[in-house]
């Protein structure tokens, strides 16, 4: 675990800098990496952050609508989600409280286990 919070040196502009910032904190954790391989690391740092901070934010929306639908809703073209329940993935998923089940155990009246 590095000794220094590294995610106060991301930002979405990867400044040479932030880099350089972080080039001192992996040299201080034993890392040795050149400037063009930490500005890499910045670079992949800021794009996971993006995804995270995307799926945070879908994540807190579905929230927020599921204490006005707390039965949940059907979501069309799920993605990457498999039901929770027996696994499959299908074209129509309903999202509740405890993630994703397919119709078919919906209809079954088999529940979500956390």
């Amino acid at each position: 675990m590095p000794s220094e919070d590294i995610s106060r040196f991301i930002s979405h502009d990867v400044s040479d800098e932030r880099v350089d910032k972080l080039e001192v904190i992996l040299k201080k954790e034993g890392h040795n990496f050149t400037h063009d391989e930490v500005h890499q690391i910045a670079s992949d740092m800021v794009s996971f952050y993006s995804v995270l901070a995307d799926g945070y934010e879908e994540f807190e929306a579905d929230q927020k609508r599921l204490k006005k639908e707390p039965g949940g809703w059907i979501m069309e073209n799920p993605g990457h989600w498999f039901c929770r329940v027996c696994g499959r993935h299908e074209d129509e998923l309903w999202y509740e409280a405890g993630g994703f089940r397919c119709q078919k155990c919906k209809d079954k009246g088999k529940t979500l286990s956390a």
